[in-house]
């Protein structure tokens, strides 16, 4: 539990009144404070989870869903599924899949940094069960990759493919400078309300509707998994931003500010898949679930009240 700026002067017999009473005064990461987010508010133990879960709740909601999961996985395996995969669709795989794992890492340890200096424990709970999803989904992609590196080989040079492949450098570079943000409230604007909004109907919808076109029996069900983790993270971000806008309109405008300067790499990090749709002789797929999901997240931000005008066009200046 994060003591929170709620129970500030209410307990004084501790130590220096605040969360601070049993770090020492060198500790390097710091502890929480009011200046770890340019979001302010006075009630910030009045958050809610849409979704309403704690961990007894989550743990018995995602062990249902992974044994589901594993039994697709075992079966998969046992009925040798990968050895009827088209070698077209197993090239598709070897561009994009394997690679992935480093950007839902790189979100769960942003998330990770979220979860440590988010002003209420309410907040950091879901923060926290967003970092769970996150390596979650980190070992399954690993798991399906070696499976089908054991089949079809050429799956092991995804780290190579992430540090040097032209169409991962943008989505590397959003990656690497959100892992640096140092405002929690930015980080979740970033990840939550951009980038996670705009990718992942790319990365699990169209790719696994592609999937589904070359007979694929295993991805289909690892994206929909994936998928409902996702559309929590999102109702998360956009719940605690919408309580924040209503509570000051300097929230909406520092939410904004947010959008437009990350906007525009996210929109250049995903713009990049197109080339593997087009690989597939599909690009008509991406351009479809990109232009959705560029349209929908627009739209979701304006309900919380940000403006589509602070969503510019790709090309602005990225963020510092």
């Amino acid at each position: 539990m994060q003591w929170g700026e709620t129970y500030r002067d209410k307990f004084p017999l501790l130590p220096n009144q605040g969360a601070g009473y049993h770090f020492p005064e060198d500790y390097k990461l710091g502890f929480w404070d009011p200046s770890k987010t340019k979001w302010k508010s006075r009630e910030w133990e009045s958050f809610r989870d849409p979704h309403k879960l704690t961990y007894r709740s989550y743990h018995e909601v995602q062990s249902e869903r992974e044994a589901s999961l594993e039994a697709v996985i075992v079966a998969a395996r046992a009925e040798r599924a990968l050895d009827y995969l088209d070698p077209q669709w197993v090239e598709v795989l070897r561009m994009f899949f394997a690679p992935m794992r480093f950007a839902e890492w790189g979100v769960s340890m942003a998330h990770q940094y979220v979860g440590r200096f988010a002003i209420s424990g309410l907040i950091t709970n879901c923060a926290l069960l967003q970092w769970f999803d996150e390596l979650r989904h980190t070992q399954r992609i690993a798991e399906w990759s070696r499976d089908l590196d054991a089949a079809h080989g050429g799956f092991g040079d995804y780290r190579k493919q992430w540090l040097e492949a032209s169409m991962f450098q943008p989505l590397r570079e959003f990656i690497e400078r959100v892992c640096v943000v140092k405002d929690w409230g930015e980080i979740v604007v970033a990840t939550n309300l951009v980038l996670e909004p705009l990718l992942q109907p790319v990365f699990l919808t169209a790719l696994s509707d592609l999937g589904n076109a070359h007979r694929d029996s295993v991805l289909p069900h690892l994206s929909y998994s994936f998928r409902l983790d996702e559309v929590r993270h999102w109702d998360w971000a956009r719940a605690l931003a919408e309580m924040l806008h209503r509570e000051s309109s300097d929230n909406a405008e520092m939410t904004a500010g947010w959008v437009e300067a990350w906007w525009p790499l996210g929109e250049r990090a995903v713009a990049e898949f197109g080339a593997v749709f087009t690989a597939a002789g599909r690009s008509d797929l991406f351009e479809h679930a990109y232009g959705a999901a560029a349209h929908e997240t627009r739209d979701a931000l304006e309900a919380i009240g940000v403006s589509a005008a602070a969503a510019p066009a790709a090309g602005s200046a990225a963020p510092s």
